[in-house]
């Protein structure tokens, strides 16, 4: 698709509440909050509707909503994508679809530029001691696939930078296993505009009608111990 214009980004598997927009490669607006507690209901819709004043609302400056769906919070992920459909019907114009933990890679290296290593391995909070995570290069190519890892019975192979909300919490068994572990980032739209204007560039659009979280594993409810993700 050659159509030029405004991409909209928008983040929501963790705390952090991220709205953006990026054109040309650059993220030219930004709006994040991250809080004790969920406020995507509240904030999400606001933060979007803001930008979107910024830049117009005439379908020609808009080519494509780019949003997480997933791994991460049940409820976030459930208000983004609605979001994003809603805009990107409203524009007419594609709806992008992206893995919150190659959001979250992106992040930490524009964050960490220095960090070296041949295995990252982001890490989003999940129950107790599980995380969401996957194996990436450098590059952004992934060694092992996307999963939900409990750490007390399985840790990072190959050891690398673990990173994000799920890594703080098992820092000393990471560490044990050979692991560098930064706490933060959460995932944000400042790391998605590089993997919105790949994904726009290949053409690689989701259906609008059916798109749906990839939460990796069913939700449960009730109110976990040590949760950031529900």
């Amino acid at each position: 698709m050659d159509r030029q214009g405004h991409l909209l980004l928008i983040e929501s598997a963790s705390l952090n509440c991220s709205v953006g927009v990026g054109c040309d490669g650059a993220l030219t607006g930004l709006r994040e909050e991250s809080a004790s507690s969920f406020a995507h209901a509240e904030k999400l819709h606001l933060f979007a509707e803001k930008l979107i004043e910024e830049v117009g609302r005439e379908k020609a400056l808009w080519k494509a909503v780019a949003v997480s769906i997933g791994p991460g919070s049940y409820t976030g992920l459930r208000i983004g994508l609605s979001l994003a459909k809603g805009i990107a019907y409203a524009f007419d114009c594609p709806l992008i679809t992206l893995s919150s933990l190659d959001v979250l890679h992106q992040t930490f290296l524009l964050d960490h530029p220095e960090q070296q290593a041949e295995a990252f391995w982001p890490m989003i909070d999940a129950r107790r001691m599980e995380v969401y995570t996957k194996c990436l290069q450098s590059d952004g190519r992934m060694i092992r696939e996307e999963q939900a890892m409990i750490l007390e019975e399985q840790l990072p192979d190959p050891a690398g930078i673990c990173f994000g909300t799920g890594s703080e919490k098992a820092r000393g068994l990471l560490e044990a296993a050979g692991c560098r572990v930064f706490d933060g980032p959460e995932p944000s739209v400042r790391g998605m505009i590089k993997l919105a204007e790949e994904a726009f560039g290949r053409g690689a659009f989701a259906d609008l009608a059916y798109s749906e979280p990839q939460y990796l594993k069913e939700f449960q409810a009730g109110k976990p111990k040590h949760s950031k993700t529900n």
